[in-house]
């Protein structure tokens, strides 16, 4: 099961709401290429066969095997001085 942020989950939030990606867009976390560096990106449909998890309002896919790689871990984000967000995972305490 993927556990988010406070923080995290506003900013998904805030990425997924606008009127151009739909009603079912979310934030999609996947490993493209099978080597553990995870992907996160905006998405206005699921790709690929991931599965939906609705966290407190805030839409995630989770890309084929991503799940076991965010075990353990929690989705955070960080923001910088110009607003650019980076999403980063630390181990669940």
């Amino acid at each position: 099961m993927v556990t988010v942020t406070a923080p995290a989950l506003s900013v998904i939030r805030t990425l997924t709401s606008h009127p151009r990606l739909g009603s079912a867009s979310g934030l999609q976390i996947a490993d493209p290429v099978g080597d553990g560096r995870l992907t996160v990106a905006a998405v206005a449909e699921p790709t690929g066969g991931a599965q939906e998890v609705l966290l407190d309002g805030a839409r995630v896919y989770l890309a084929p095997g991503v799940e076991a790689e965010l075990d353990g871990h929690v989705l955070d984000v960080t923001t910088d001085d110009r607003g650019r967000h980076q999403f980063r995972l630390v181990d669940a305490a």
